[in-house]
């Protein structure tokens, strides 16, 4: 199941990193 999930979590990752940063950004703003 890790393996499986473990592709699924990446994306996920980069995409909530992607999103934190815009949100910190904004915020900062």
């Amino acid at each position: 199941a890790d393996d499986s999930l473990r592709p699924v979590f990446n994306g996920k990752s980069q995409v909530s990193m992607f999103e934190m940063t815009k949100l910190v950004s904004g915020h900062i703003r």
